[in-house]
């Protein structure tokens, strides 16, 4: 099949759901969906400077999508030694009083280092990973799946948090992180903060289906 420059591949119902440039370049009109019927979508992308929070409220997070993903980039607080948070809310923020039980597992990822667990049991957030270092070349990153948030049962978290430790830039840690959360009405707000002052990064939500 040759279509002219510039043409467009479709159907009755949308005649541009593909449109070919005269360089080869494919646009599509519509998201591509896998055979299997899954998919995911960038939702919103947020700029923090100097921000205390950032927030994905709901009309983000709604029951057009099963599950979430989550992704932090170039995290830098301003002050050293903080943690990461998540804080999850049913009542569009008004409220952060959902159970969550989380865990950690750290490793060292340079140098002779220490590994372990750790829990940490709150009724507002899930600690993430520990003392981020707030110098501005040493950024830490994120990604975390929010899974059956939208159900009426338990839901579930699992990523992983990369980045310099307080310590200076040999003390790079990576914590494995999980929680389960017991709420019975859906999930429609997540906001990331650290544990003290404000802070630089970008954050990503994604919207999962199948």
């Amino acid at each position: 099949l040759i279509i002219p420059n510039g043409g467009n591949i479709g159907s009755v119902g949308d005649t541009d759901a593909m449109a070919i440039a005269s360089n080869g370049v494919v646009t599509f009109s519509q998201t591509p969906v896998g055979a299997g019927g899954g998919s995911m979508e960038l939702l919103s992308t947020q700029t923090a400077s100097d921000s205390t929070g950032i927030i994905f409220d709901s009309s983000l997070i709604t029951d057009a999508y099963d599950n979430y993903f989550l992704m932090g980039s170039r995290l830098s607080p301003a002050t050293n030694a903080v943690h990461p948070l998540l804080f999850y809310s049913i009542d569009n923020g008004s409220n952060f009083n959902l159970v969550v039980s989380s865990m950690r597992a750290y490793g060292r990822l340079q140098g002779l280092g220490n590994s372990g667990e750790q829990e940490n049991n709150t009724a507002s957030s899930q600690r993430i990973g520990s003392s981020s270092s707030s110098t501005a070349v040493e950024t830490c990153q994120f990604y975390i799946y929010l899974q059956g948030f939208r159900s009426s049962t338990q839901k579930n978290t699992h990523g992983v948090y990369t980045g310099t430790h307080s310590g200076g830039a040999s003390d790079g840690y990576s914590w494995r992180n999980a929680s389960r959360i017991i709420a019975t009405s859906p999930i429609n707000y997540v906001k990331f903060d650290f544990s003290s002052g404000n802070f630089d990064g970008v954050l990503s939500l994604y919207g999962i289906k199948g």
